[in-house]
């Protein structure tokens, strides 16, 4: 029996077995655990490979999935999981957790290390506005933020951001700029008083993506694979704590299951799991049963563990926009085949007469394959080619995420033991769009507001709230501050699920700060 049976290896289960671990407390981790094929054969710059391989299999693969985005335009989902390389990560997801959803486009993993495997490594602190609503403080996580900064290596600056961020302390340097970038910073300072007078904040982002070598990572080589391979080490994945934790003999780790349920024997919790690859079941038996499978599984669990078919439960995800925009001046220049392809700079703003905080991610386009823009071209394909070949090197996209203070989507245990989703009306937002457009103007950008994507609820894909934290929880669907789920003695909630609200900035780093202060007040009581 273990004194402590986590459950998932994303983000919040390996920042739970770390904490466990610093305190010498041996926790057993459970999960399904697909993994990635062997590393790309691609050992240089992507566009220097390209020019003399195929690189069909890279892009599209023999199933043609690569493409995916470009004929279903309506329900198209983030390009780097559609990526040949990219698709364990969701890889049986259909089958293992099967999901009836209106309104809403869930996406789930059973991957070791989760759907990080495919993050933009966004890793930003909350600050006291984000955790109005929560049951702990900034304060109260301010260690856990340290610890990680360190294990995970974060590069960034403080600059204007740094009032939103936290001053970050052990950052290594920023990423390169791209010359789309660096346009626009230089944009904005020349226009900061006005700008910041107007709510908007433009600088560098916190990126868990290695400047400098560390722990046998090597620092990123802009080799335009970010899209393409996820054996970029230079970007963190929960992965590589995980294999740190088991080669150290600190953590048991077990993969090839599905955890379904718990029932009580007495003081003991018996964990029940699947084994798809072998066709049987397995008995898991611990003291303390940490819940870290996702806001949407750990829910999941909850519900099947209580038999409960009725209750339907809040789901939240990010609001999300994307803007895609272009540089005149850069109309017609070489493609920058060496930029960093994921985040170049973060915007937070507070737009006037809004009342929200909003967050965005400027992103560049060298690393998506061509066929993601294909509809911003209402053209003959032959034509389109020609002019994405002249616009792609002035474009980048503004994804910005808006906070949210309430469901967006009800989620309950279906009677075939899968889940329903039924999502809600999402808001067109045409002010805060037309208000975001006029930002982007001011730096020199062109957009309009017919190019906007209003992304599908779902496809945020920042899931929280279901099994939300209150200082005085009183459903049994509800934790208090220390991630115990209400009248469920030994059973905790480490994951989104425990989150009240969703703030716009992106929460894994939070999600695993608050990880490992609730295992860390595990540890405390057992005398670790």
């Amino acid at each position: 029996m273990s004194r402590v049976l986590i459950v998932g290896s994303g983000v919040s289960g390996t920042a739970a077995a770390l904490a466990f671990a610093d305190r010498g407390v041996r926790a057993r981790m459970v999960d399904v655990g697909m993994r990635p094929g062997p590393p790309t054969p691609v050992d240089r710059n992507f566009y220097e490979y390209a020019e003399r391989h195929d690189t069909f299999d890279l892009l599209v693969g023999e199933d043609f999935g690569g493409l995916a985005n470009m004929w279903d335009k309506a329900n198209a989902g983030p390009p780097k999981l559609v990526a040949p390389q990219f698709r364990f990560v969701t890889r049986g997801a259909a089958a293992l957790s099967p999901v009836h959803q209106e309104r809403f486009a869930a996406v789930q993993s059973f991957a070791q290390g989760g759907l990080a495997n495919a993050w933009g490594a966004g890793l930003y602190e909350y600050d006291d506005r984000d955790l109005e609503r929560f049951p702990v403080s900034r304060a109260d996580l301010e260690p856990f933020y340290v610890r990680l900064t360190r294990e995970i290596g974060i590069s960034g600056v403080n600059d204007d951001l740094e009032r939103f961020f936290g001053r970050g302390s052990r950052l290594q340097a920023p990423l390169t700029l791209s010359r789309n970038a660096r346009f626009l910073l230089e944009r904005y300072r020349k226009h900061r008083a006005e700008l910041n007078r107007r709510g908007f904040f433009l600088g560098r982002p916190r990126l868990g993506v290695l400047t400098e070598e560390k722990d046998g990572r090597r620092a990123c080589a802009y080799d335009n694979l970010e899209f393409w391979s996820p054996h970029q080490n230079a970007i963190y994945t929960p992965r590589y704590t995980l294999e740190q934790l088991v080669a150290r003999d600190a953590l048991d780790y077990e993969s090839g299951y599905l955890v379904k349920s718990w029932r009580r024997r007495g003081a003991v919790l018996e964990v029940l799991a699947w084994s798809p690859e072998r066709g049987e079941h397995r008995t898991f038996s611990c003291e303390t049963l940490v819940l870290a499978a996702g806001a949407i599984n750990s829910a999941k669990i909850v519900l099947a563990s209580r038999g409960d078919t009725e209750t339907r439960l809040g789901l939240m995800d990010n609001g999300a926009f994307q803007f895609p925009f272009f540089l005149v001046p850069r109309i017609g220049a070489r493609l920058e085949t060496d930029a960093f392809g994921l985040t170049q700079l973060n915007l937070v703003c507070e737009p006037e007469g809004d009342g929200r905080r909003h967050q965005a991610s400027l992103l560049e386009l060298t690393g998506p394959a061509r066929a993601e823009f294909f509809g911003y071209f209402p053209l003959a394909a032959r034509s389109s080619l020609s002019m994405i070949k002249y616009f792609l090197p002035s474009m980048m996209v503004m994804q910005l995420f808006l906070p949210a203070f309430e469901r967006c989507a009800d989620l309950s245990l279906a009677g075939d033991g899968g889940l329903d989703i039924r999502g809600r009306e999402k808001p067109e937002e045409k002010r805060l769009i037309r208000t975001m457009v006029r930002f982007l103007r001011r730096l020199g950008a062109v957009s309009h507001p017919s190019l906007v994507t209003n992304v599908n609820y779902g496809h945020g894909i920042h899931y929280a709230g279901t099994l939300p934290m209150r200082a005085e929880p009183r459903s049994p669907y509800e934790c208090d501050a220390a991630g115990r789920l209400h009248g469920e003695p030994g059973v905790y909630v480490v994951d989104g699920a425990a989150f009240p609200v969703l703030p716009a900035k992106n929460f894994s780093f939070t999600m695993m700060a608050n990880a490992m202060r609730i295992s860390a007040g595990i540890a405390a009581a057992m005398g670790g």
